[in-house]
């Protein structure tokens, strides 16, 4: 039902007791994800696992769902060559007509009117990100170099544990408050870039968040591990913490090491922190180049989309009817969403997941066949996927006390669904919770789509929704922007 959008990662979590502990490390090899399109299966990995206060009796101990491992993107297979081949031939047909009409009834190719319109704030976008990273990164490894003295001391009491949470939150808020009084106090910022922004800062704070949780609980382990070493037992970590955490080490090494660890970790594109990531072997410049070229290529064809099939019926949306509207709009709404999943999920990650040779390249699985709601959200955007399963899903029944697999599952979806409305928000700069409500809405869905799961009409319900659901959130969202702000919203 609806905990299963953000569930099968209670496969990985499981108790282990105290005894388990001494003298050997948890074994990862059970944190699996199943699914109708054969979702693969987890690896081991060494900051992938929970392990017990020595103090506190039967801890629920818990591998972290989706541990990274070196895997091809879906689309990378040799059976979607033909699949892509034709898409990518159906694309430059399409482009080459669109041109040449345009080159029939005035003169050029392209008309570049609109994308400087669209592009008009970028400045603010990019200089947004730098400081955004120069800020999590300072605080980030600030914080965590002073809490590992403390931690090595043993002397991380509840106390400075709980001022350390403090501040996290200050600085999260920061993050958010920032670039919210940019949005509204600015008009010279467009839509897409105002999007951008929104996107921007979720991401941002994920990364932070995460990298703050994650080694919270190596802090801990650094606390109770002389309890473990006066058993005889071997140190827990064999990899770049040790780097981190050693004493033999001095201050300005141990802070290199989380600068660049830190650094390591913005650079790839994952929103889990991990002491560890999958790397391949060398960078595939050509491929880099392709999925890059690919990429740009396909934002081209979104421009002349927007351009001819979109961009004329939003600036007359006061004269035609919702159902001329919604006609108009669907095919071409639809398109958009393939191709910017196509440019962002496929060309630009794996591109970027090149250059700095992350090898896991599991960023989407087959959400197109996917049969059923949570079986979408299951395999629909893997990387806020994992986030959510292991700091809110699974986090949530850790830390909160009745929690069961419902509730956190209910919290995760609120949480996802206000988090896209905050990108909206800042998009449209107006505050109509249509899309929280639409996506809140499906959780009734869930059951429905239950009872058809691994059909054909199963898939067709789906598409069917999202097919009407684009263009209808497009059009209220964008009306509602025009009525409160004018049309230079």
């Amino acid at each position: 039902m609806i905990s299963k959008a953000v569930d099968n990662t209670n496969s990985g979590v499981e108790v282990v007791s105290e005894a388990s502990l001494k003298g050997k490390v948890v074994d990862q090899s059970t944190a699996s994800v199943s699914s109708d399109s054969s979702e693969t299966k987890s690896s081991s990995s060494s900051s992938d696992e929970f392990r017990v206060n020595p103090d506190k009796k039967d801890t629920l101990i818990g591998k972290f769902p989706y541990p990274p491992q070196s895997r091809k993107s879906l689309l990378e297979m040799k059976s979607s060559e033909g699949f892509l081949n034709l898409f990518g031939l159906l694309l430059v047909v399409w482009s080459g007509n669109v041109m040449y009409h345009n080159w029939r009834q005035s003169g050029q190719l392209i008309d570049f009117t609109l994308l400087f319109t669209m592009l008009k704030g970028v400045h603010f976008v990019i200089g947004y990100w730098f400081s955004i990273v120069a800020f999590s990164l300072i605080y980030s490894v600030l914080s965590e170099f002073i809490l590992i003295q403390f931690a090595q001391k043993k002397r991380l009491s509840p106390f400075w544990d709980g001022i350390n949470c403090t501040i996290y939150a200050l600085a999260q808020l920061t993050m958010f408050a920032v670039p919210t009084w940019i949005v509204f106090n600015t008009d010279s910022m467009s839509p897409l870039c105002r999007s951008a922004l929104g996107c921007q800062t979720v991401v941002n704070s994920f990364k932070m968040h995460s990298y703050f949780i994650t080694n919270r609980y190596f802090r801990e382990e650094i606390v109770y591990e002389g309890k473990y070493a006066q058993n005889g037992n071997k140190p827990i970590f064999n990899n770049r913490y040790e780097k981190i955490r050693c004493e033999s080490y001095s201050h300005w090494e141990r802070l290199y090491w989380l600068v660049f660890d830190f650094v390591e970790y913005v650079r790839i594109p994952s929103l889990v922190y991990e002491i560890e990531f999958p790397r391949t072997d060398k960078v595939d410049y050509r491929y880099v180049a392709r999925e890059y070229g690919g990429g740009l290529l396909i934002c081209l064809v979104m421009y002349l989309v927007i351009q001819r099939h979109i961009s004329p019926f939003l600036q007359e949306i006061e004269t035609y009817d919702w159902y001329d509207l919604i006609i108009n709009l669907t095919i071409p709404s639809m398109i958009i969403w393939m191709l910017t999943f196509y440019c962002v999920f496929h060309c630009f990650m794996n591109a970027t997941a090149e250059m700095v040779r992350y090898a896991d390249r599991e960023f989407y699985l087959e959400w197109w066949s996917a049969t059923s709601v949570s079986q979408y959200w299951r395999l629909w955007n893997r990387p806020v996927l994992k986030f959510m399963s292991r700091h809110i899903y699974v986090e949530s029944m850790r830390r909160v006390k009745g929690f069961n697999k419902f509730w956190a599952a209910t919290s995760t979806f609120f949480v996802t669904a206000a988090l896209h409305e905050f990108v909206l928000i800042y998009t449209f700069r107006v505050f109509r919770p249509y899309f929280f409500c639409m996506v809140i809405s499906q959780i009734p869905l869930f059951y429905v789509t239950e009872k058809v799961k691994g059909t054909r009409f199963g898939n067709v319900i789906l598409w069917f929704g999202y097919m009407l659901c684009f263009p209808c959130m497009e059009l209220l969202y964008f009306r509602a922007s025009l009525r409160e702000r004018g049309p230079n919203f």
